[in-house]
């Protein structure tokens, strides 16, 4: 799934001014439309490390950098559950992924962490301070087409497609849980206890 945007203009200026690319490589590199983000696709397109790149422009901003490699931090954001009300797709499209959450902010991991107009839906959309932490695109894919299947197969269990998710790339919308789990008269579906079951089986497949 391409990045809705190549990155942000902060980003821009602070590669710049970090010597990692000129105006006309990054312009040329946004033209190619390989569908990822600055730094994979600097990556990518020169041979550098992306781990390096990351950790560079991550000690810039003082900012942690957060693998993806395992489950373990979709693991400690699931038992929080940040992820109960976040859309996959809408993730994939602006690259971010909440990874934890302490008594007054959220940590979520981002491509481009001067993405400013999403930090800032997310922190509305979470009601807390967001505080960004530095993930690498490819392993953050990775984990996304995961929570993207997970999903489907509840949809297709439920018999439709409900959204209930935070939409954040046009507009923040907050899910309404009682469109999703209670029937006309406030009741809960019949088929919720099965539904629940698959959810649970879908999630200990994930995490094993």
């Amino acid at each position: 799934e391409p990045a809705q945007n190549f990155c942000s203009p902060g980003l821009e200026s602070l590669v710049q001014r970090m010597g990692i690319a000129s105006a006309d490589e990054i312009a040329a590199l946004e033209d190619n439309d390989s569908g990822q983000m600055l730094l994979e696709s600097i990556s990518n397109s020169r041979g550098d490390n992306i781990r390096d790149l990351t950790n560079s422009v991550a000690k810039e901003l003082g900012l942690e950098v957060v693998s993806l490699r395992d489950n373990s931090a979709v693991e400690i954001a699931q038992s929080q559950g940040l992820l109960e009300h976040m859309d996959p797709l809408d993730a994939t499209k602006l690259r971010y992924l909440p990874l934890r959450k302490t008594s007054n902010e959220v940590i979520v991991g981002m491509v481009d962490p001067l993405d400013m107009p999403t930090i800032g839906k997310l922190s509305f959309a979470f009601g807390c301070t967001v505080r960004v932490a530095m993930v690498f695109e490819h392993e953050l894919l990775e984990q996304l087409r995961k929570l993207r299947g997970m999903q489907a197969v509840e949809n297709a269990v439920a018999g439709q497609h409900v959204h209930t998710g935070i939409t954040i790339g046009q507009d923040t919308e907050l899910s309404d849980m009682n469109s999703a789990g209670e029937g006309a008269n406030g009741d809960m579906p019949q088929n919720t206890a099965v539904i629940r079951l698959v959810n649970e089986m879908i999630t200990n497949a994930y995490l094993a």
